[in-house]
């Protein structure tokens, strides 16, 4: 592949910014993926860096207007929660930290309602009534 004298850097950034791989950004640009590793590393990890803090923007916009898997996975990923290790696997039992955690994070939206275990290992997955549900 032709490796061009000029790699336009905007544009590299904004291909990484909006997820693209090495080799598909290097196929935009007319260069190859180790001309963009070798030369360019840093404008191409300042563009990843915009892509992670979109997703990371957007994974939170969707946990706060209520979407409960998404509030358990950043809450096991950013504050460090876990499921109990105590609690009982292959029950209809929710464990209790579980059920805690998931009618705070209700109270915080404003929620209210009865929580219902779904059993069978799915340990933080429970549903509210649908009558409090966002739309």
């Amino acid at each position: 592949m032709p490796n061009p004298k000029h790699v336009d850097t905007k544009m590299l950034s904004t291909l990484a910014g909006l997820g693209l791989i090495q080799e598909e950004a290097a196929a935009v640009m007319g260069c190859s993926a180790v001309t963009i590793r070798k030369k360019y590393h840093d404008v191409w990890a300042n563009g990843r860096t915009t892509c992670h803090a979109s997703l990371r923007r957007k994974m939170f916009e969707v946990a706060m207007k209520g979407h409960v898997g998404m509030l358990c996975f950043l809450a096991k990923n950013y504050l460090g929660m876990r499921d109990d290790p105590e609690a009982p696997r292959g029950t209809d039992q929710v464990a209790p930290t579980s059920i805690v955690y998931i009618q705070a994070v209700n109270r915080a939206l404003g929620y209210t309602g009865e929580l219902v275990p779904l059993g069978s290992g799915q340990m933080l997955e429970a549903h509210v009534s649908s009558d409090i549900l966002p739309e």
